[in-house]
């Protein structure tokens, strides 16, 4: 598993791609992300059985002001990440995923 980053803006809405819909059943994003002096990490779960998919949160730490939700575009699952605009600083996100194949 490659570690992938990226820059979550503040107030803003970033979708990243995490599966295929045609050949991922589950979706598995572990997750440590950064902002400003507030640390969080945590593990996601995306079912692919019903729609919109509903992403599943385990050890939630802390709050870096992200709220996690999940869709289908076209083929694609994706992670909506939801950055809300308390500090006027941008999210430093890192992940791993793992998907199970159908």
């Amino acid at each position: 598993m490659a570690t992938q980053s990226s820059t979550l803006t503040h107030n803003t809405i970033t979708n990243l791609i995490v599966g295929n819909k045609n050949n991922d059943d589950c979706v598995i994003i572990k997750y440590a992300c950064t902002r400003k002096h507030i640390f969080n990490s945590g593990e996601i779960m995306i079912l692919n059985d019903v729609v919109p998919p509903d992403p599943i949160h385990y050890f939630y730490v802390t709050d870096c002001g992200i709220t996690f939700t999940a869709d289908i575009n076209g083929d694609n699952i994706r992670l909506i990440c939801t950055v809300d605009n308390s500090l006027v600083h941008d999210v430093d996100f890192n992940y791993n995923l793992l998907t199970i194949k159908k």
